[in-house]
């Protein structure tokens, strides 16, 4: 009896052994089991590697190591909202950390790392208005900055990459090619991820008018959009804080609230549920902060957005073309033929 128990204990260890060994192999041999300081050290010798992650997440430890190793003149902050900004549009060097925020919290650690900076860089926040919906203590209370030096392991590693290739999301002929200049499942399946300057390339998105309004309808009260007409100065007031310390620093910094697309604009203005947007963005304006929620203000339409919450390239070359119409920081930074001639073409994407 003892004996059986032990062959089939071995036989059991031995098939998930396997199992697991196999997909963390093909884990490795996408590349998403590497430090991220030696992806963005690659990405910076060869200027055509993508980086697209399909289980390592850590965004922003990933932009933190390419912020350590691209040199640059213009840094562009954000939540995901940041990532179509282009190292084309501007004249300068700039790297992209677009997702190395989602709060209050994180921008001030962001902004604690960069004051130790001693060299002065163009700071472009673009602040999500759902940040300042909840109290300070729950967003800025004691806030310590922590990242990964390596990269994430989950147990999906382990699991997960047999189950996407039988259902054709994954493609071992792929995977296994010798495909150079791609590192993660996402950028050698489909070419999809991070460009050397932090900026993200994906597949061209078109979603009609329609669409993003029932999308925003079905997520109304839930998740970032919950409800709130309560004016959160205290959080306002240390992200502004944030923001003083780092021009004290040397840095010049310019806060935005980033264009809405049509439908979620006409959603969140029409309900007075989500009072505290306005409040936000209000406020927020008496200290600098500018406030570019209405497409309208920049002659946007739905075509120029890649759904509900994220604007196009074409959509962020316009906000800069606007900005530095009256921001002499913006001005010298950015390249105005490039985007002129990238608006006038009508693409979403250089």
């Amino acid at each position: 009896m003892a004996k059986r128990f032990i062959i089939t204990f071995i036989l059991v260890v031995f098939v998930y052994g396997g199992f697991a060994g196999l997909n963390i192999g093909l884990v490795m041999l996408a590349g998403e089991t590497r430090a991220y300081t030696d992806i963005a050290r690659e990405q910076q010798d060869d200027p055509g590697t993508i980086y697209g992650p399909l289980f390592n997440n850590d965004h922003a430890s990933y932009k933190y190591a390419l912020l350590k190793e691209r040199p640059a003149d213009v840094i562009v902050v954000g939540s995901s909202r940041a990532l179509q900004y282009r190292q084309a549009f501007f004249s300068k060097p700039m790297v992209n950390c677009g997702r190395i925020v989602a709060s209050v919290r994180n921008t001030l650690n962001f902004f604690d790392q960069l004051s130790k900076d001693p060299k002065p860089r163009t700071v472009i926040v673009l602040a999500d208005f759902w940040w300042f919906r909840k109290p300070l203590r729950k967003v800025t209370g004691g806030h310590v900055f922590t990242h990964s030096t390596g990269t994430e392991r989950s147990l999906n590693m382990f699991y997960k990459p047999f189950w996407y290739m039988l259902n054709g999301k994954i493609n071992l002929r792929t995977v296994m090619s010798d495909k150079e200049n791609r590192i993660g499942f996402r950028a050698r399946q489909n070419d999809i991820g991070f460009f050397p300057d932090g900026s993200y390339h994906d597949k061209e998105k078109s979603i009609s008018y329609e669409a993003m309004l029932a999308d925003m309808k079905a997520r109304i009260g839930k998740q970032g959009l919950s409800y709130s007409t309560t004016l959160r100065q205290k959080a306002v007031d240390a992200f502004i804080h944030g923001v003083d310390s780092l021009q004290a620093a040397g840095h010049t910094v310019i806060v935005i609230f980033p264009p809405l697309s049509p439908a979620m604009h006409d959603i969140l203005s029409a309900n007075p549920k989500f009072g505290y947007i306005a409040k936000t963005t209000e406020y927020a304006k008496q200290f600098g902060a500018i406030d570019y929620h209405d497409p309208a203000r920049l002659g946007l339409d739905t075509a120029d957005f890649e759904d509900a919450l994220h604007t196009s390239s074409r959509a962020d070359a316009i906000l800069l073309r606007d900005l530095a119409r009256s921001n002499t920081a913006i001005r010298n930074v950015i390249n105005h033929d490039f985007i002129e001639a990238f608006i006038a073409s009508g693409k979403p994407t250089p």
